[in-house]
This record gives C-alpha cells, structure tokens and sequence, in this order.
C-alpha cells in the first residue's frame, strides 16, 4: 500500500467519524429544542453540555487535518474519489441542517429572554404594552405589534 492509498483510506474514516459527529449533534440540537419547548432547564442543560461536547470534538478532529476537508478531498484522484465526494456532500448537508436547527433553537432562546425582560418590566412597574412614546411615535417596533397593524 502506498502512502497515498493510506492518507486516501485515512481521509475517507475521518469523514465517516465527522459524519457521526454532525449526526449526534443533530441529535442533540433536536433535544435542545424539545427542552426549550418544555421549558425543562435540567434537560435543557443536559443538551447544551451535550452539544459543546460534541462540537468540541469536531473541532479537534478538523483541526487536526492539514487542510479543509474540501481540499483534502479535491486532491484525492478523481477515479478514487467517489466515496469521498458522497461523504463529503452528505458532511456539508448535515452541517447546514445543524447550522439551521441552531438558529432555530437560537430564536427560541431570544424570544424565551425578550418575554422574561417584558415580565420584569410589569413587576417593577414599567408598562410594557404602551404602544406610543411620549413623543407620539410607536414605542415597540412593528414585528411586536401583530401582522394586522405592522401591515396597515
């Protein structure tokens, strides 16, 4: 075997292992998810640890290449290739849906603290559903408001 086949062999495993990594993470932003849903902080932190651990091992593992996984696999022979580029694909498509389930569980959090905020607000006495300033102009902005004046 040829030290080319080896780094060829060696390149299609760390794709296999980052594969199962993004798959795990996938995992675990959907629990994210599902905890902040229910409102379940213990759940919720479970996942979080889960989700930094995980990321934390992708990380070591692309960061222990000699390149991005895109230029290792470019330099691959393209009659080699085949397997590489199937699992590579698949690699980006499942880090783009983790990028998304993310940001999703990301909006939960904003919204969860913006109501936290608005509820500290009417404890301490501050009216947190005036529409209009002192000044006559809206107070909140126009995604608050609902669709129906936002759009009139």
């Amino acid at each position: 075997m040829n030290d080319f086949q080896f780094e060829t062999e060696e390149l299609l495993s760390t794709l296999q292992t980052l594969l199962g990594l993004q798959e795990a993470l996938i995992g675990t932003l959907e629990q994210e998810r599902a905890a902040l849903k229910a409102q379940s902080y213990t759940h919720l932190v479970e996942a979080t640890e889960q989700k930094s651990a995980v990321c934390q091992q992708i990380e070591e593992r692309l960061s222990a290449l000699p390149a991005p996984v895109a230029d290792l696999v470019e330099q691959v022979p393209a009659e080699a290739r085949q397997n590489l580029d199937a699992h590579h694909t698949r690699l980006r498509a499942l880090a783009r849906e983790a990028k998304d389930l993310n940001a999703v569980n990301g909006k939960i959090v904003h919204r969860s603290q913006r109501s936290v905020r608005e509820l500290i607000g009417v404890l301490n006495g501050h009216d947190a559903y005036a529409l209009y300033g002192a000044e006559g102009t809206s107070a909140r902005s126009p995604d608050n408001l609902g669709p129906a004046i936002a759009n009139a």
